[in-house]
């Protein structure tokens, strides 16, 4: 396999590492959300249910510290990318958002 191929290998699963990251934090804040209506709506007490609420915010924690440790590795990896001289293809999801954020600065002339 060719550095390239490396490289484009590499990129893509960063990619898809943070994005299930996003998504596992989305997913555990609405898990809590939804765990503090339920005890609103049900009149449970705070006692009750603090230890869930609190197993649920350390996980949430985690999840931040861990992606910060992924965004600092892209932020490594790219460094990398530079000095090997490689480049990699975007994801059809960043093209996407090029194309969008291209969109909001077009303005129309008459």
């Amino acid at each position: 396999m060719t550095k390239q191929e490396y490289a484009q290998q590499i990129a893509d699963q960063l990619k898809a590492t943070e994005r299930m990251m996003n998504k596992a934090a989305a997913e555990a804040s609405k898990l809590m959300s939804k765990m503090v209506e339920a005890q609103i709506e049900f009149d449970v007490t705070d006692m009750e249910g603090e230890q869930a609420l609190s197993h649920v915010g350390a996980s949430l924690q985690s999840l931040t510290e861990a992606r910060e440790a992924v965004i600092a590795a892209h932020k490594e990896l790219a460094s990398m990318q530079e000095r090997h001289n490689v480049t990699v293809a975007q994801t059809l999801y960043e093209a996407r958002l090029d194309v969008a954020t291209a969109a909001r600065q077009l303005r129309v002339v008459r």
